[in-house]
């Protein structure tokens, strides 16, 4: 019995201890609370790529996500976020999302100049097979060939040597 007493009384001092700490320091959580209820737009992140705070850009799109995890823009652009932030498997992962909640177009994504570097991995080819979508990029039978369309540029790969183009 004196050990639940000295329990409550050590939880009782405890409580008013972080009682005492939340009235010293009223101001500081309503920015963070306000902040954290701040809604989250396309355009939000978007404007964070453009001026290359990819981190920036990576937590908003967490947020729209989660926000608004049904709209396949919003895991598009949270793709573009995670691979300008170089994480390639969150973009990936996002890309599937956008894919699982009705993306069927993939002009979206061959637009990006962020998504690039994705688009032109094998994991996406496998992606977008299981889904069975198709990509704009003609691949020759012979070696490392390729011709990538998309963004308004084609990219035509030979080994080593790459050649973009404008369309």
């Amino acid at each position: 019995m004196n050990r639940y007493k000295a329990l409550l009384i050590s939880l009782i001092c405890l409580a008013g201890c972080n009682e005492s700490r939340n009235t010293t320091n009223q101001a500081s959580p309503a920015p963070v609370a306000e902040a954290s209820q701040s809604k989250v737009t396309l355009d939000a992140v978007r404007n964070e790529l453009m001026k290359h705070n990819f981190g920036q850009a990576s937590q908003l799109a967490d947020q729209l996500t989660a926000a608004s995890p049904s709209v396949v823009e919003a895991w598009v652009v949270a793709a573009e976020a995670k691979a300008a932030n170089q994480n390639r498997l969150a973009a990936l992962a996002a890309l599937e999302q956008a894919f699982n909640h009705g993306l069927r177009e993939v002009s979206l994504i061959e637009q990006s100049s962020y998504l690039a570097d994705i688009r032109n991995g094998e994991e996406y080819r496998t992606l977008l097979h299981r889904f069975g979508l198709r990509t704009h990029t003609t691949q020759a039978a012979v070696g490392d060939v390729s011709i990538v369309q998309g963004g308004g540029v084609t990219e035509v790969r030979a080994g080593d040597v790459s050649v973009k183009l404008p369309d």
